[in-house]
């Protein structure tokens, strides 16, 4: 079982961090992706959730048993008074 990172920073259109943003990892067809919390042990992330930090910084760690090494995953990024900002990734 390896875990492999997802991490970014949540900006908005001008290019300033967004702290506080919900981060949803899902798999590019839409499902809630299973993710952790750290590349070893660390809890399961309720509906592949998170939130991005003082920084606007968000990590997510994704095994391979759970997701190929080839699977296309999509992070969302949501806070009210900011525009949704969505971005496909490959693990």
């Amino acid at each position: 079982m390896a875990r492999r990172p997802i991490s970014g920073v949540v900006r908005d259109g001008e290019g300033s961090i967004i702290v506080d943003a919900v981060v949803t990892l899902t798999v590019y067809s839409g499902a809630a992706a299973t993710c952790y919390t750290a590349k070893t042990g660390g809890s399961l992330l309720a509906s592949g959730q998170t939130a991005s930090l003082d920084d606007g910084s968000y990590e997510f760690w994704v095994d391979d048993s759970d997701h190929a090494i080839t699977t296309v995953f999509s992070v969302t990024a949501t806070k009210n008074g900011y525009a949704t900002v969505t971005i496909p990734v490959a693990a």
